[in-house]
């Protein structure tokens, strides 16, 4: 038996120009239909990434800082009985040294878990929440955070 060609089918001859070509484009081709450095000499927006990049870095670096002191105070005090203790201990003192800035952390963490860590509170605003002797320390918390919040 013997097979014909039809005429319907053609074959397809496909150029190997076309499949291996490929656009060479040069890095500042960008630049022709864009304003990219038209933003980036601009002074002001200057300004804006320089500080943005700084002000996200440093709250990283604030944030990973304060973790790593609460976590290692923890540790270190969680048999302590004694308040002086528990403000004494280094990394109680590292998160106090932070002052204000450790402030959105800890209202963050004795919202969530009510603790001595409250004390900070009163040494970085040098002053007490209540002056009532028979306050918890959640109720501390929570007047703290409703303040601060």
């Amino acid at each position: 038996m013997q097979l014909k060609s039809s005429s319907a089918l053609k074959s397809l001859t496909l150029s190997s120009a076309l499949i291996f070509s490929k656009t060479v484009f040069a890095y500042s081709d960008f630049n022709a239909i864009s304003n990219v450095n038209a933003i980036i000499s601009n002074p002001v927006t200057q300004q804006y990434i320089r500080e943005a990049n700084e002000n996200v870095y440093t709250d990283i670096v604030r944030r990973n800082n304060f973790e790593e002191y609460l976590a290692q105070w923890k540790k270190n005090t969680m048999f302590y009985s004694f308040s002086n203790q528990i403000i004494q201990d280094p990394c109680f003192q590292k998160i106090v040294a932070m002052g204000k800035n450790a402030v959105p952390f800890i209202i963050a963490e004795i919202k969530d878990n009510p603790s001595t860590l409250v004390w900070a509170l009163n040494i970085i605003y040098n002053t007490k929440i209540s002056d009532k002797p028979e306050i918890t320390i959640e109720e501390a918390c929570k007047l703290w955070v409703k303040k601060l919040s």
